[in-house]
């Protein structure tokens, strides 16, 4: 062999042992759980300790009890449907390659520097969804519906930074919504209220704080509620068409633009609504 092709031989080798390195440690992260971590075996309900697997540090096990709230570590919700029907208060991490159900009037609580990776969430009546932190896409594309009667509350991030996925955000008839005063939901993200859900926001830019997405963005006649603690604009990205809306904000509304009104409007006492150029008017 002449040493130029030694040369190229023993390059082509270093290159080829790099490509494995990497691909290892790739691995070697993907796979990565640490002790105290749960995971689902199969679809059912959350409460039925058969269907649950812990991690003892070195490999998978049956689970001798439930996943205690608040929760440290990980539950990964595999590729099953799982409902839950008791709160629970998520410190470590919720990974969900599958779907996650709430019921029965419960919380989920997704704490400050939880991290929460999902793929669908839905949220039926009179349970609630509570995000504090940071709710970020999985894998494939995801999706939060909430069903007649549920609430998913976002005081901080719903985000989506695949350009070649996307992030659903759906609220039913009658559905609740509300955004804190730092909730949005940004990113490659879309947006859905349905005719009669209600979305309430108090982000000091009003539904423009709220909405930073980059997807589609569709209303069909929802309730809007401005009930923000410091000045508040409704924003360029409401409704042209509203049922309802509530104005609460004892430091002042802006109309950003024109409404036009189904049913009521009501702006609370101490709350001063300020019009500009812009009118609310009766939509027939």
């Amino acid at each position: 062999m002449k040493y130029s092709d030694y040369e190229t031989a023993k390059r082509t080798r270093i290159k080829w042992l790099v490509v494995m390195a990497i691909f290892t440690l790739a691995t070697i992260n993907l796979f990565s759980y640490n002790k105290g971590d749960y995971r689902t075996k199969w679809g059912g309900n959350f409460e039925d300790l058969s269907l649950w697997e812990y991690y003892n540090g070195s490999g998978w096990e049956n689970a001798t009890q439930l996943p205690s709230s608040p929760f440290a570590n990980t539950i990964y919700i595999n590729t099953q449907n799982i409902a839950i029907h008791t709160s629970i208060i998520i410190e470590g991490g919720l990974v969900i390659t599958g779907t996650l159900q709430l019921y029965s009037g419960i919380a989920v609580t997704i704490n400050k520097d939880a991290n929460c990776e999902i793929g669908t969430i839905q949220i039926y009546s009179a349970s609630k969804l509570i995000n504090n932190g940071k709710i970020k896409n999985g894998n494939t594309n995801s999706s939060i519906t909430v069903m007649d009667g549920g609430t998913l509350e976002n005081n901080g991030l719903i985000s989506n930074s695949y350009e070649s996925q996307n992030c659903q955000v759906t609220a039913n008839s009658n559905g609740i919504i509300i955004f804190g005063s730092q909730g949005s939901i940004t990113g490659n993200c879309s947006f859905t209220a349905n005719y009669g859900s209600t979305i309430a926001t108090s982000n000091p830019q009003g539904m423009d704080g709220s909405l930073t997405c980059s997807g589609t963005i569709i209303y069909n006649r929802p309730y809007l509620i401005f009930n923000g603690s410091e000045p508040q604009i409704t924003g360029s990205k409401i409704p042209e068409q509203v049922l309802g809306i509530d104005f609460n904000n004892p430091t002042g509304i802006s109309l950003s633009k024109n409404i036009k009104l189904v049913y009521t409007s009501l702006v609370h006492s101490g709350t001063t609504l300020y019009f500009g150029m812009s009118v609310i008017e009766e939509a027939w």
